[in-house]
């Protein structure tokens, strides 16, 4: 039985990577184990597992708790999904031997700091003890192999399969005929920052690239989440002001399922500053709503490469035409086809993955 371990922090992603792995991979033994806070609400999660009738779940909310319930699974291989290095030296300290971690990007590179540094002694001394971890991007998967100095076969690279993901591509059909091509007031092109609060330099940076075509564009930026209202905050909102005036937008509602498809098709053209891997449900999103898009760094290759799809790197952001004139129809519809053709690829590459980490 494969153990899954996910965090209930991240609400909405945790659920949909749930429900992904019970519904498209139901012929493998898999057991779910969530970590919640006391005041987390977690009744989402337990309607969604009534409504699929899965029964092997628990949900927990000590850390005692999750120790005496990993015990229990000493010779099941162990998935731990996303970044929290105390839970993964207290299922080392547990006794598992079967320990694999999906990296959601944060921890796979060095960066050039002191602490980060420091850390990467740690986090080498942890990830040589993993039997395998899973990237979600090549990018990712060559930064932890070169920095950490990893073997090449403890690591792979498998884009999540998300549950909802079938139905984007449905809602997205229908929003492709009834496109928002224009400012939600101001009637210039919309120009969607993402993809979270945590790229609010990225956010300032871009505003600064962005500012000559103040007064003909309108800029919003994906504060949608995980949204602290510090000094920082106030200065990234006074600059957007000051650079954009009324064109200005920090989006702060929060959007899921359905609704979430609507808003990302409000804008004309996304653009994601942030080198390291971020926002791939934003970017598949956009993909199949036909949108232009602006990246950087490892998410900028891994979308070029791997799904050789049309998109665009920041620095070809050299005039207003380069920035707003839309994808031709050939573009926009091969990028819509190659993201629904790589999750079929994705099922066969998690379907092999999880039968091998069950041999180990």
């Amino acid at each position: 039985m494969i153990v899954h371990v996910f965090s209930a922090v991240n609400k909405i992603l945790s659920l949909d990577l749930a429900q992904g792995f019970l519904f498209y991979f139901r012929q493998i033994n898999q057991k779910i184990i969530l970590v919640a806070k006391e005041e987390t609400d977690t009744s989402e999660f337990v309607r969604m597992f009534e409504k699929e009738g899965y029964t092997n779940f628990i949900i927990i909310r000590k850390t005692s708790e999750f120790r005496k319930e990993i015990i229990k699974h000493q010779k099941d291989p162990i998935l731990l999904h996303g970044e929290n290095y105390w839970r993964f030296l207290t299922v080392f300290l547990s006794g598992c031997n079967n320990v694999n971690w999906v990296c959601w990007g944060s921890g796979a590179s060095i960066r050039n700091n002191w602490k980060s540094e420091i850390s990467a002694l740690f986090k080498t001394f942890i990830y040589k003890k993993f039997n395998s971890i899973v990237t979600l991007i090549d990018g990712d998967k060559n930064s932890i192999i070169n920095d950490f100095k990893l073997s090449q076969e403890k690591v792979v690279t498998i884009p999540y399969m998300l549950f909802s993901s079938k139905r984007r591509e449905e809602v997205s059909l229908g929003l492709l005929n009834h496109t928002t091509m224009v400012g939600t007031k101001s009637k210039n092109p919309v120009i969607l920052l993402g993809n979270n609060p945590c790229n609010i330099d990225y956010y300032i940076q871009l505003m600064e690239l962005l500012s000559p075509f103040k007064g003909a564009i309108e800029v919003h930026c994906m504060m949608n989440y995980s949204l602290l209202k510090d000094a920082h905050y106030y200065y990234f909102m006074e600059v957007g002001r000051n650079t954009f005036g009324n064109d200005f937008y920090s989006d702060e509602d929060f959007y899921e399922g359905d609704a979430y498809m609507v808003y990302m098709n409000k804008c004309d053209v996304y653009i994601c500053g942030n080198p390291l891997q971020t926002g791939l449900g934003a970017i598949e999103a956009c993909l199949l709503l036909g949108k232009k898009m602006f990246l950087t760094g490892k998410n900028y290759e891994w979308i070029k490469e791997y799904y050789q799809a049309k998109v665009y790197n920041i620095s070809e952001i050299t005039t207003y035409d380069s920035l707003v004139t839309p994808l031709e129809q050939e573009y926009l519809s091969n990028n819509r086809n190659v993201i629904i053709d790589s999750w079929q690829k994705s099922r066969e590459l998690w379907i092999n993955y999880l039968e091998r980490i069950q041999q180990k």
